[in-house]
């Protein structure tokens, strides 16, 4: 969520990464962090809010934020189940809000243009 937070101030400004990694960090480890692929120092993530003009506590409502929405999805996820709301939990997994989050695998075995 760090990541995704920082991915938020970083386009909401219209930064590229290049932009604000100049100086502080590589585009390749910034790139990583917003993606959830690496973990952030203190040092460097104060830096980058600096460089964002952004104080921890906007930092911290808006990264509660995208918890509170994670957090109802799953919530809203385990109502469809524990009610047995099966139509309603395809019908959400295939929209795009939730791809991404949750992929269905394909079974090889199982084809529908079976013969």
């Amino acid at each position: 969520m760090i990541g995704k937070t920082l991915r938020y101030f970083r386009t909401s400004q219209s930064l590229t990464l290049e932009q604000v990694c100049q100086n502080l960090m590589t585009v390749a480890f910034l790139s990583k962090v917003e993606r959830g692929l690496s973990d952030i120092s203190t040092r460097n993530f104060m830096l980058l809010l600096d460089r964002l003009g952004v104080n921890i506590i906007e930092f911290m409502y808006v990264y509660q934020s995208f918890q509170e929405k994670e957090q109802l999805s799953i919530s809203q996820l385990h109502t469809q189940v524990s009610d047995q709301q099966l139509s309603n939990l395809e019908q959400m997994l295939e929209t795009k809000r939730y791809q991404g989050i949750f992929q269905i695998p394909t079974c090889p075995f199982f084809s529908s243009n079976s013969s």
